[in-house]
C-alpha cells in the first residue's frame, strides 16, 4: 500500500461535519448525491482540510465554525485532525481537559467528550445547541496517469501503468487500470477497475459515486 502522501494530494475523501438542520445553521450547502428524489436536497456542513488540524468552536452569533492553525482562540472548543495514513481515514479529536466541567464543553455521542478520541463515520458532536454528524464526502478520481504514476503496478493485474493510461485512484493510494480503449492498438484495453468491487490493496469497497458515505436520517 502507498503511504498517505498521495492520498492527501488527491483528496478523494474529505471529512465533513453535517449540521443537523433541526438546530438551524447555514454553513455551506452541498446537494445530496444519492440520486434518491426523496433524499435531502441540501445539507449544511463544515469541511475539514485534509492536511492540517482545525479548531471547532462557535462564532460570534453562536454558529459552529472552524479555525485553521495551531493556536487556539477564545471561542475554540476542540481540535480535529484527519489522518489518512491508514487504510481507513480517521478523525482525531482533542479537547482540553480543563474545560470538561464547563457548560460549553462538547459532547460526543450524547456524553461529555473525553480529552482524546478517534471519531468515525456516524459519530455525533454537540457544540452549543448544534449537533454535528461526522461523515466523509467521496470524490472518486478517474483520469490520466501522472508522470509519477507511470511505471507503477496496477493493484489488480500487476502490470505497469503505461503513459497515457486512464486509471482509478483508490483513497488508500492504490491505482487500477480503467481504460475505455487500449493504449496500444495491438492490445486489448485494460479494464481492471470493472473487474473488481473491492480494492485489491485495502479490501475496501470501490465507490464510484460522488457523495456522502453516510447521511443521517434527519
Amino acid at each position: 500500500m502507498q503511504d498517505g502522501g498521495e492520498r492527501m494530494v488527491l483528496n478523494t475523501q474529505q471529512f465533513r461535519l453535517l449540521v443537523d438542520p433541526l438546530f438551524g445553521s447555514d454553513v455551506q450547502s452541498q446537494p445530496s448525491a444519492s440520486g434518491d428524489p426523496q433524499a435531502i436536497l441540501e445539507l449544511s456542513y463544515l469541511a475539514l482540510p485534509s492536511d492540517s488540524p482545525v479548531w471547532l468552536g462557535l462564532d460570534s452569533v453562536g454558529q459552529p465554525s472552524l479555525t485553521a492553525g495551531d493556536t487556539r482562540s477564545k471561542t475554540s472548543l476542540c481540535c480535529l485532525e484527519p489522518v489518512y495514513h491508514t487504510e481507513q481515514p480517521l478523525l482525531v479529536f482533542l479537547c482540553p481537559r480543563s474545560d470538561r466541567q464547563q457548560p460549553s464543553h462538547p459532547r460526543l455521542n450524547g456524553q461529555p467528550a473525553p480529552t482524546v478520541a478517534v471519531l468515525g463515520i456516524g459519530d455525533q458532536l454537540q457544540v452549543g445547541s448544534h449537533v454535528l454528524h461526522v461523515t466523509i464526502y467521496n470524490q472518486p478520481v478517474i483520469g490520466a496517469a501522472t508522470d509519477e504514476q507511470v511505471g507503477r503496478d496496477c493493484a489488480y493485474c500487476r502490470l505497469p501503468i503505461a503513459a497515457g493510461a486512464t486509471i482509478y485512484h483508490c483513497p488508500c493510494g492504490a491505482i487500477l487500470h480503467s481504460e475505455a480503449e487500449a493504449t496500444d492498438s495491438a492490445d486489448e484495453p485494460l479494464r481492471c477497475l470493472q473487474n473488481v468491487t473491492l480494492c485489491p490493496a485495502c479490501q475496501e469497497s470501490i465507490r464510484l459515486e460522488k457523495g456522502y458515505l453516510y447521511e443521517p436520517a434527519l
